[in-house]
């Protein structure tokens, strides 16, 4: 069947998709890395801006039935599954196992060829021509400039959330300078955004603490991987006017479409009165416990 101008460039990328997916479903232990390498590099330079013209573009322009929600529910749990795929590969490049990259092969074969067997001829049966060659019309501009109508909206919820968002939120670049410190930042830890703005990350870190935190810092930015994952740690820090923090801080690296590393996020939450109120109780059930050992006859 001939495929529609309007849909054939989303076409000419699945024909890349295709070779991809085979190279990963033949994938044996020797080429599993070339081969994992190869998807990460296909994904972040090419499918990533595919994915988006589908969703910003193909998907809305669906008829208002329910076989193009079944569509669109397909598509999009195909893209999300990918989009994972892709980061776990570039977190954890030990991931790439034969098992793994030959289901991620499988997945993206049938991905495609359900929009180019199913979803592009429903498509091509239910719009008009005119419809069509609109959507083909937008899907040339790319999606840099579809994403661009709304980027500024969107620029601004990101704004939002960063400042509304009630824990302190600070972004680290690869060397280590503060470059984002919201308003929860400067409630847990008193500093304004413009005198933190710039500089080292010691300003909030203990003196005994900073040795360990570089050397962690240095080696997740190098390798692209944290040893604590995502979980969020206790930490003591130290506030404006010098008394002690107790945090419970989450950590994440930021990276680009690329996979390369821009910096790192951190989340702090304030638990000192808490960390306080439990060492305290943990000190009298000691000493309770001291006692009552004092107490006991001898044996």
């Amino acid at each position: 069947m001939k495929r529609s101008a309007a849909l054939a460039s989303l076409s000419r990328d699945h024909h890349t998709a295709l070779v991809v997916a085979r190279e990963l479903s033949r994938a044996g232990p020797e080429h599993a890395e070339v081969a994992a390498s190869r998807f990460v590099r296909f994904l972040a330079v090419h499918e990533l801006a595919h994915f988006a013209l589908e969703e910003s573009v193909l998907l809305p322009a669906l008829p208002d039935e329910p076989q193009a929600q079944v569509f669109a529910a397909r598509v999009h749990e195909d893209h999300d599954y990918l989009r994972a795929a892709l980061r776990r590969l570039q977190d954890s490049p030990q991931a790439a196992s034969v098992e793994f990259l030959h289901a991620l092969g499988a997945r993206l074969r049938t991905h495609v060829q359900m929009e180019e067997r199913e979803l592009f001829p429903y498509l091509e049966d239910s719009l008009d021509s005119a419809t069509l060659e609109q959507i083909g019309v937008r899907l040339a501009r790319g999606p840099g400039e579809e994403q661009n109508r709304t980027g500024d909206e969107r620029t601004d919820l990101c704004r939002a959330l960063v400042e509304q968002v009630a824990d302190g939120l600070i972004f680290a670049d690869r060397e280590g300078l503060i470059q984002v410190w919201n308003a929860g930042a400067e409630a847990v830890f008193g500093y304004a955004a413009n005198e933190v703005v710039g500089r080292r990350l010691d300003v909030i870190i203990t003196e005994p603490l900073r040795a360990a935190h570089w050397a962690a810092f240095d080696e997740a930015i190098e390798t692209g991987q944290t040893k604590s994952g995502r979980e969020p740690k206790t930490t003591r820090s130290v506030h404006k006017d010098g008394r002690d923090l107790y945090l419970d801080v989450s950590f994440a690296l930021v990276k680009d479409h690329a996979g390369e590393v821009l910096g790192a996020v951190a989340m702090a939450r304030d638990i000192t009165n808490r960390f306080r109120v439990d060492r305290d109780a943990r000190r009298r059930i000691a000493e309770l416990e001291r006692q009552v050992e004092a107490l006991s006859p001898e044996r």
